[in-house]
């Protein structure tokens, strides 16, 4: 729970940062939302913004004052170093990266207590943001992989990129999020999409897969040497990958998660039960 302090490549199986961010923002997060909730309602959400914005300023500070000189997506094959330095200072701290958590608070919130925006409820502007959301999300994800001779970003955009992907990214999926759950009609062939059974699935295997899936790509490049690769082969491998990690979180989640899981609904039903007969015996009691 604290992997992500220690220096990125002396980290024990380094994609479990995210695993520490985690907890260490679930253990700080309800001391900080009992605080706010203590305040009177109308501060609640401007709080909860704040605390987002205040993300934006860490991040953008913490990269100017590091002197971090970076490529858009640094990659340790490239530049071992810039890159150690970067997850050490940028990519596997909560202080960096919490902006994303409290974006999903403030959607949380919004939609347990109902709070609506009389602007946002006009269909034009629904879709007009449903479709500058989804733009943005697909070019934050692409502008990495996309970067040729052409495309020679300045310094300031690399800085600005680099400052706010994160949380334009988070701003855009937590908009959809939120489309979805009020329905959106452009969002409604996605939101099937996602309401699959099928899918529902693979999310209970997807832990177990995170798990294994790096693991599995470091031992097969230790292992094997590979000298030339065409597109083809690098998409076998990336399709093979995945599905063997898959196969092998099948067994994981089966002696793991599911009794666990499985602990959880039986609690659940026993104190469904309790409380069922309380109210037997109270009606006994008021009217035997």
């Amino acid at each position: 729970f604290i992997n992500n302090h220690i220096p990125t490549y002396n980290q024990f199986m380094l994609h479990s940062w995210s695993i520490a961010i985690e907890v260490q923002f679930y253990l700080i997060i309800p001391f900080v939302i009992g605080l706010i909730l203590s305040t009177k309602k109308n501060y609640h959400l401007p709080i909860l913004i704040s605390l987002f914005g205040l993300s934006i300023i860490i991040r953008a500070v913490i990269l100017y004052q590091s002197q971090l000189h970076l490529d858009i997506a640094p990659h340790p094959l490239f530049n071992r170093e810039m890159c150690q330095r970067y997850m050490d200072i940028m990519y596997t701290n909560l202080h960096t990266r919490f902006g994303a958590f409290i974006i999903g608070c403030i959607l949380a919130y919004i939609h347990t207590f109902k709070r609506t925006f009389k602007p946002i409820h006009k269909p034009c502007v629904i879709n007009g943001l449903t479709v500058i959301a989804m733009g943005l999300l697909i070019c934050i994800c692409l502008i990495p992989s996309v970067k040729t001779e052409w495309m020679s970003p300045s310094p300031m955009s690399t800085f600005l990129y680099v400052a706010l992907h994160r949380h334009l990214f988070s701003i855009a999926l937590a908009y959809l999020i939120w489309g979805m759950l009020n329905g959106v009609q452009l969002l409604s062939a996605i939101k099937r999409l996602l309401e699959w059974k099928g899918l529902f699935i693979l999310a209970q295997l997807s832990y177990s897969a995170y798990l294994i899936h790096p693991l599995l790509i470091k031992l097969t490049y230790s292992t094997i040497q590979i000298t030339h690769i065409s597109v083809l082969g690098i998409y076998g491998y990336i399709i093979g990958f995945c599905v063997i990690s898959f196969a092998v979180s099948i067994p994981m989640f089966a002696l793991i998660e599911a009794p666990f899981l499985q602990l959880k609904k039986q609690k659940h039903a026993d104190k469904t039960l309790t409380h069922n007969d309380k109210k037997i015996r109270k009606g006994v009691l008021k009217y035997g």
